[in-house]
């Protein structure tokens, strides 16, 4: 943790779900990284994990809101804890921290709030929950700004959860360019079992059920390509479970799991081709990682990934749960070592004129000056 040099810098309090290293929590851990000490932050984990904060800087003024303990915080609980914290202002991200929004404004508001929509769990992944839909069209009007990183969830919080137009904000995810770019990886590979000849599909993210591996698993299958392998780089509780289905589908020579690394960009570097068959999602971290490094992708139509992509290349999209198509997409990309070149250094380019890190910085920079402000 950082020490008591950012204090004078204006206090922010961040209500996450769980503090693991996920998309959006890593997403923050960039963005306060690269602010620096322009605000100093109290970061509360409602189950406890803190994981993610191994990744803030050094020095960075930081501090656990609480005590680390899982389980469910009480209205009453959080309230009390604002109470005492008085933070200059309260951010909330995605519906496992909605309780913290209604502890900052009810009965009466404590200080501004900024929600934070930037994906949904698989039980919302086809549709929205009706309950969570009513509580989301009572409170989201009330705070300062709702913030999402998609147009397709800033399409979603105006016509399901009635957020007014004024109180939106799209604020696009941006790449390190220059961490995640392509380069020599024969150890990474070599590390793995797989030798410089070998046709490599790789994914970086959580074995959860919301990013659907067993489609990836089962579509590597159905490529029929013996020579190539899958690896998967990531953790979670989907893993037992697809280790035994990669042994059930007769290729668990084939398939490497590879655990979860602190250096993901050395493990793009080492793929031929990126492989994401999530069955929701909302502007993923890990599609433009990838293409910055330089990599063609390969992912499900769901969220901004079709965006992502430029509708360029249809081919690189499938329906999501569909691993005929989705092995089909590998076994066409397996054909031509052209096309997957020429993929790649379309994907990085458009990373490098769209979605910079520096503009996402600028703009959440922005947005917190303005709240604290009152604007």
């Amino acid at each position: 943790m950082g020490d008591d040099a950012g204090m004078s810098a204006p206090r922010l309090l961040h209500i996450f779900p769980g503090f693991g290293p996920s998309g959006t929590q890593l997403r923050m851990v960039t963005i306060l990284n690269a602010l620096g000490p322009r605000y100093s932050h109290e970061i509360l984990a409602l189950d406890g994990n803190y994981d993610a904060a191994a990744q803030l800087e050094p020095g960075l003024p930081w501090t656990q809101a609480a005590a680390a303990r899982p389980g469910a915080w009480s209205f009453g609980e959080l309230r009390r804890l604002l109470r005492a914290k008085r933070p200059g202002m309260v951010l909330t991200y995605n519906w496992g921290a909605f309780d913290g929004i209604l502890a900052a404004i009810l009965p009466t508001r404590l200080c501004p709030v900024i929600h934070n929509e930037c994906g949904f769990g698989p039980d919302e992944a086809a549709r929205r929950i009706p309950r969570r839909q009513w509580a989301r069209r009572l409170v989201l009007p009330r705070v300062y700004r709702t913030v999402t990183v998609s147009s397709a969830i800033e399409q979603i919080a105006l016509s399901e959860f009635g957020v007014p137009p004024a109180r939106l904000v799209r604020i696009t995810t941006g790449v390190d360019i220059r961490r995640f770019r392509s380069g020599e990886a024969g150890d990474r590979r070599r590390s793995w079992g797989c030798d410089a000849e070998a046709l490599v599909y790789g994914y970086v993210g959580g074995l959860r059920p919301e990013k659907d591996v067993e489609t990836m698993v089962r579509a590597f299958r159905a490529a029929a390509l013996p020579e190539a392998r899958l690896v998967l780089v990531g953790d979670g509780p989907d893993r037992p479970r697809l280790e035994a289905l990669a042994g059930q589908l007769g290729i668990a020579g084939r398939v490497v799991f590879a655990g979860a690394s602190a250096d993901p960009a050395g493990c793009y570097r080492a793929f031929d081709v990126f492989v994401l068959s999530s069955a929701t999602e909302g502007l993923p971290n890990a599609v433009l990682e990838a293409m910055a490094t330089g990599l063609p992708v390969l992912c499900t139509a769901v969220g901004d990934c079709p965006r992502l992509l430029d509708n360029g290349a249809p081919e690189c999209t499938v329906p999501p749960r569909d691993w005929e198509a989705l092995g089909a997409a590998m076994s066409r990309l397996a054909r031509s070592p052209e096309r997957r070149a020429r993929l790649g250094l379309d994907n990085r380019a458009r990373v490098e004129s769209h979605y910079s890190l520096e503009a996402m910085v600028a703009a959440y920079d922005r947005l917190w000056t303005a709240a604290l402000s009152g604007r």
